[in-house]
């Protein structure tokens, strides 16, 4: 029997993510127990679909049905204190893009945290990709960074869903870019300046929910390395390519492929699995969530969030945007704590 789960916030125009937790019932991952939505209609048209009990009251869904995971979307006007009440009473969450829209709310939800936790995933994770996790099991790879090159291309909030009106797939570029931001910490740790630039919606103020568009930037960090970094959300492939310069070579990978070079160009290990469906790539981190989750405390149990670090990092990007300077993720968030 999978873990008790609910879904809130997921339609059923999102029809990979219908078809990914479809998946994870099937296999065992999760028990589905009930779906929720901000309004009625969408609630009763999401619990149809999975034939579950559906709510649009989501505290009465929690006493009810008692969830010990929930798969959020945030996008569809759910509200920061359900995910603080969820995490509040170890309820695990499984978030389709940063659960956080601000630097002042991912330091709330981080005030709930450890540093490391098995109680938030934020999908999707590359370093979790097959490549990356590879590459970090095979003699260290990317250690010692000089330079990093990122590319993360993403269609849409939710991979399938598309607006009736104008039969489009949803746009934002909040997911690539809290992706890939992520990314660069993990291998290189929080940059000492960033300078970004986008073409598209910049956000209101403080906020990076609604940012849509192409986005590119430079970060430099405190020992000289460099990354730079490509964003859309208008490419209607998916898309996530890696370059990590060190000492010892240049790794180059994607999701399903890497490839490392020494520094005169010679092979030195490559490796590559076929490619598999977004949906399959949904159900297998939900599935390493609910291990990390279920299993007993360690210190090998859940991830580094990192929310403060990488909403700064974002926040930088589009207040640099409206400077058109180099700005201090590292100083944005010593402001905001």
């Amino acid at each position: 029997m999978g873990i008790p789960c609910a879904i809130v916030g997921i339609d059923i125009n999102a029809s990979q993510w219908v078809d990914a937790i479809s998946m994870a019932v099937k296999g065992g991952v999760i028990d589905l127990v009930a779906t929720g939505q901000p309004f009625l209609n969408q609630a009763r048209e999401t619990g149809t679909i999975f034939d579950v009990p559906f709510y649009a009251d989501l505290r009465r869904m929690l006493l009810e049905t008692s969830p010990r995971v929930v798969i959020v979307d945030r996008s569809a006007r759910i509200s920061l204190d359900f995910i603080e009440a969820l995490l509040s009473q170890g309820i695990g969450v499984f978030s389709i893009g940063p659960p956080v829209t601000s630097l002042p709310e991912a330091h709330r939800i981080a005030h709930i945290l450890e540093p490391t936790t098995h109680l938030l995933y934020v999908w999707p994770k590359m370093t979790q990709s097959w490549s990356m996790r590879q590459s970090m099991q095979s003699n260290n790879l990317l250690k010692g960074p000089k330079f990093i090159s990122a590319a993360f291309h993403a269609p849409g909030l939710m991979m399938g869903r598309k607006n009736i009106s104008t039969e489009c797939f949803v746009r934002n570029l909040l997911v690539p870019a809290w992706d890939a931001m992520h990314t660069l910490l993990d291998i290189a740790g929080p940059p000492n300046g960033l300078f970004g630039s986008l073409v598209g919606t910049p956000g209101d103020r403080d906020s990076f929910a609604a940012i849509s568009g192409h986005a590119a930037g430079i970060a430099r960090f405190l020992n000289s390395a460099t990354a730079s970094f490509t964003l859309s959300d208008r490419d209607p492939r998916w898309k996530r390519d890696l370059m990590v310069v060190s000492e010892d070579g240049t790794w180059v990978a994607t999701d399903f492929s890497y490839h490392f070079f020494d520094n005169t160009g010679k092979s030195i290990e490559e490796d590559s699995i076929s490619p598999v469906p977004i949906e399959r790539m949904i159900t297998d981190e939900l599935e390493l969530f609910c291990q990390h989750f279920s299993a007993p405390p360690s210190p090998s149990r859940g991830w580094p969030h990192l929310l403060t670090e990488t909403a700064s990092m974002l926040t930088a990007m589009l207040l640099s945007q409206r400077t058109g300077m180099a700005e201090s993720p590292l100083h944005l968030r010593s402001l905001a704590s």
